[in-house]
């Protein structure tokens, strides 16, 4: 069966080339010029994990050393900020992107109208928060606020301009464009934020990082991209791409309600200091969530979107990548959340050693999200948006209850809120999940018991490790042997456990190689 078809209208966009060239849109034809959509999927995937591992690795290095150069309390002020930051960027992206993607046929209409409506949003937004900036911070009780929140609002403006041009990218599985605007963009701001930090600018190093992020990786995007905005824009365009984005978009406030209200709570309950150690340790985490969920995320949408066609071989992709992820997120984050201690001290020295109990707590939160990830995904490429929304908004309502309720208990409290609900909640999206895609539940949990299993050897091989060695021992050598032992061990583990599984997963990573090349 093929997959795409020319488009008769001239307005159509290019999925095969989505940075300009000749429109067509999803059908059934010219199946052999365009290649198997696995293949083109394998090079999504490909490209995704290169960007994500590249620009994890520039992240990580880029704070580690803003984390040496600068004070807890430094931290706590940007993440305070971008508790606005975020907000507003949600609000101003709306869930058109993902409309734009999973439609059958978008036309330039469309593409217009979206992207002058989020720049209009996005500048009058831009003017509200700047206007109000001494308001919030004085409400707040944080005179470095304000300036922060000024210089900040840049970045949603930012945005807001790279919203449509990356999902038409994303639309037309062109992950190689999208992984280098974010290496680029990456790379510019570490390197901005780097330098501010040596020539002892403070607070203002995280910042100049995040607006020279934005910055640049907008003007690769646009750089890279052959799409450019007309002039006609349409009410029944807004409207269509509202039927399907508005869901996306309170999902969207839930998920922000999850992630942002917790160090809302901190920075005004327990200040700006509490808020840095809880950032710091929950940055470790979000690297390695950006890194292992959200490539798989950012391919799982769209080809799922691609074979809505073919309900079987895209509940064979949707198994596929919920256990692969499995596979590499449960060792990932237990491994984490074991070596904690070991990690916070050699990376980051002894004056985070108040992060170490949040730092091993977060991790774990990182397997439920795993599978949370994968099944939102699924959900709303087969057009069920809707169900997204239902878990995200029970998600927030949840996850904000329990902040709340822990914070004034400090926040090892608050991540421990964080852990519970999390595995309290994620039955849910996999109930879902399974229903609409037809999968057996007892098939889907499958996919994790032997990670699982193979996960909790290694952690008590780690523990046994550790307790073996020395006193003396330096924390450094302890983390080098502990990941040589976790690595070994989990291995062999699932070796043992799922065997079938992992020549599979082998199978398929020389499969990606082939194809990245």
């Amino acid at each position: 069966m093929n997959i795409w078809r020319r488009g008769k209208s001239p307005r159509s966009i290019p999925p095969r080339d989505p940075v300009g060239g000749e429109a067509v849109t999803p059908g059934e034809d010219d199946v052999e010029e365009l290649g198997s959509l696995t293949d083109t999927a394998a090079r999504g995937v490909a490209w995704n994990a290169l960007r994500a591992v590249s620009t994890r690795l520039i992240t990580a290095a880029v704070f580690v050393v803003l984390a040496r150069k600068l004070d807890p309390a430094d931290f706590g002020i940007v993440a305070l900020a971008m508790v606005f930051i975020v907000l507003i960027s949600v609000l101003v992206e709306s869930g058109f992107a993902e409309a734009i993607i999973q439609r059958k046929k978008v036309t330039q209409t469309d593409l217009n109208s979206a992207f002058w409506l989020n720049n209009a949003v996005s500048l009058a937004l831009a003017v509200a928060l700047f206007a109000s900036a001494d308001i919030l911070s004085k409400t707040l009780g944080q005179p470095q606020l304000a300036p922060v929140l000024r210089v900040l609002s840049l970045v949603f403006v930012f945005s807001a301009l790279a919203s449509v041009p990356q999902a038409i990218l994303r639309r037309g599985l062109a992950f190689r464009a999208v992984a280098l605007r974010h290496l680029g963009g990456t790379l510019a701001g570490g390197a901005v934020g780097v330098a501010m930090a040596l020539a002892g600018a403070g607070v203002w190093s995280l910042v100049g990082q995040l607006v020279a992020t934005a910055g640049v990786g907008t003007a690769i995007l646009w750089g890279m991209s052959r799409w450019r905005p007309g002039g006609h824009v349409s009410a029944a365009s807004i409207k269509g791409l509202l039927s399907f984005s508005g869901n996306i978009l309170g999902g969207r406030l839930a998920v922000f309600a999850t992630g942002r209200s917790d160090d809302f709570l901190i920075g005004v309950v327990l200040g700006p200091v509490a808020l840095g150690l809880y950032t710091v340790a929950y940055k470790i985490l979000l690297i390695l969530t950006e890194t292992i969920i959200w490539t798989l995320g950012e391919v799982t949408f769209p080809v799922l979107s691609r074979l809505g066609s073919d309900p079987e071989r895209r509940r064979r992709a949707f198994i596929g990548l919920t256990g692969l992820c499995a596979v590499v997120a449960v060792p990932t984050f237990l491994g984490l959340a074991v070596t904690a201690p070991e990690l916070i001290l050699v990376v980051f020295g002894p004056r985070w050693a108040d992060a170490i109990p949040v730092a091993q707590t977060l991790p774990l939160v990182g397997i439920a999200h795993s599978a949370v990830s994968c099944n939102k995904a699924a959900l709303n490429a087969v057009g069920r948006p809707d169900l997204t929304l239902r878990i995200g908004l029970l998600t927030g309502v949840v996850n904000v209850i329990g902040f709340a309720v822990t914070v004034h208990w400090g926040i090892l409290a608050v991540a421990m809120s964080y852990v519970v609900c999390s595995y309290l909640l994620a039955p849910v999206s996999i109930w879902l999940a399974t229903r609409v895609l037809s999968v057996g539940a007892t098939s889907y949990l499958r996919l994790f018991a032997g990670p699982v299993a193979s996960g909790l050897v290694m952690v008590v091989c780690v523990l046994g490790t550790k307790a073996a060695l020395e006193e003396e021992t330096g924390n450094l050598v302890r983390l080098l042997v502990s990941i040589l032992v976790a690595s070994t061990t989990y291995v062999a583990m699932l070796y043992l456990t799922v065997r079938r599984q992992v020549v599979d997963l082998m199978s398929r990573a020389r499969r990606l190689r082939r194809a990245s090349i």
